[in-house]
């Protein structure tokens, strides 16, 4: 750790091996923050950095829109506190330096996903076992793998999902029916390669028999299985609301419990757009390294992306993002165009199970938006017809779009009279549209 009360002796440290994270005041970088930018952004080996603050605005603002991963504390603090900055900053250090090939969505991008990284640490910092939880797609099993790979490097993760047939050996390796080298056998693993840590995917489907065995093994009741021991370690992903389960007698309690120390819960990126950019610019990065190429998206299509929905989450990204590279005749851009008609077909080519469960996914995006809205303004009476037109301004838009800016076809999709729908994009000042449209 590397204390520096002068600029000079700060620069020093910041290109020595010597220590595992930076701390500075904010008084040393005040009027010299564009030199400090520059200075920082140009190491080839990046020290992690702490800035003790006393809630300097141009520090505050500067920080907020840097991508140079600089973490700040801000006076009066408590000790505890800079411990805990301290060990995250060091933490995160492991990470970024591991050699292992994870990729965890969404970690550390913005102030609402760096919780998860948090979590990772204090997860592998305390040796607890994890709840993981959230929608298809979101990362669970990435996080899962990782926090394996943090704990024994190089060992690989025991899953067991019931949904694959070869997990049906589970129950007789509870019971001490068959060995631990036999169900490794069945799962294609050896003693050797495995780790300590087992996940269960899915482990709502997990039947109600089983969840009992594994409750009172777990409670030391029955004899001790030749797969779980006191070192072993539980990782389980849901996309359900287990809690609901519980309430209808339809998961152990005993087992929920046990399994829960620590809950993660990912969120879908329509809850996070802000990522959106970046994940996509990521995966482009990750096809250009396979096909030896250089291909980029073109800036203005990121808010096409940005307003999808994405009810797969970052399995359909990078599935869209894959396809778009590949129909994209050029060599070196993919351009708005392209991913105007791709985002079309996802809507018109949607799968069953999207299409079966588009009120849900509709619901959570209005729900999300609502709890935005309501944490971040002033909430007074006539909430419920405020809320109401932010919402009827844009339907109208989206589906005078949709027509072709055909106001008859427009007003009879949407159920009301032809004068409502007149009166309405008056009321709203919908000129640019109301002035292009054919009766």
């Amino acid at each position: 750790m590397s204390l520096s009360n002068h600029y000079e002796s700060f620069k020093s440290n910041l290109v020595s091996n010597d220590y595992s994270v930076g701390i500075i005041e904010e008084d040393i970088i005040r009027g010299k923050l564009r030199l400090f930018h520059n200075d920082v952004k140009n190491l080839k080996n990046k020290l992690p950095l702490l800035i003790i603050t006393g809630g300097n605005f141009e520090l505050e603002s500067f920080l907020k829109y840097n991508e140079l991963g600089i973490e700040v504390i801000q006076k009066p603090f408590e000790l505890k506190d800079l411990k805990n900055k301290i060990e995250y900053l060091s933490a995160k250090e492991s990470l970024i330096n591991s050699n292992f090939n994870i990729k965890i969505p969404f970690i550390d991008k913005t102030s609402k996903t760096k919780v998860i990284f948090d979590s990772i640490y204090k997860i592998i910092n305390n040796n607890l076992n994890a709840l993981i939880s959230g929608e298809n797609g979101t990362g669970k099993r990435q996080i899962a793998n990782t926090i394996n790979a943090l704990r024994e490097p190089d060992k690989k993760i025991i899953e067991i999902n019931f949904l694959d047939y070869r997990n049906n050996n589970f129950e007789k390796l509870l019971l001490n029916k068959i060995t631990k080298d036999q169900f490794l056998d069945s799962k294609f693993l050896k003693n050797s390669e495995v780790s300590s840590t087992i996940l269960f995917s899915d482990i709502e489907i997990m039947p109600m028999n089983i969840q009992r065995i594994l409750g009172s093994l777990l409670k030391g009741k029955n004899a001790s299985s030749s797969l779980i021991s006191k070192n072993t370690r539980f990782i389980a992903t849901t996309s359900k609301n287990l809690k609901q389960a519980l309430s209808n007698n339809n998961f152990s309690s005993e087992l929920f419990y046990y399994l829960s120390m620590y809950n993660i819960f990912t969120l879908p990126l329509r809850d996070r757009k802000e990522d959106i950019k970046l994940l996509s610019k990521e995966i482009i990065s990750e096809f250009n390294l396979i096909n030896k190429n250089n291909k980029t998206i073109n800036d203005d299509a990121f808010e096409i992306l940005e307003e999808y929905i994405w009810p797969g989450n970052l399995t359909q990204l990078k599935s869209f993002i894959k396809r778009c590279y590949e129909l994209s005749d050029d060599n070196i851009q993919i351009n708005k165009s392209l991913i105007k008609k791709e985002i079309n077909n996802e809507f018109k080519y949607a799968n069953k199970d999207y299409l079966e469960n588009w009120r849900v996914n509709f619901n959570a995006f209005i729900s999300a938006n609502i709890r935005g809205y309501l944490s971040n303004n002033k909430v007074e009476s006539g909430i419920y017809y405020k809320l109401l037109k932010e919402f009827e301004k844009p339907l109208i838009i989206e589906m005078l779009k949709f027509t072709n800016n055909n106001k008859f076809l427009s007003s009879q999709l949407l159920g009301i009279n032809r004068n409502t729908l007149r009166k309405k994009m008056d009321d709203y000042e919908i000129e640019i549209i109301k002035n292009t449209i054919t009766d």
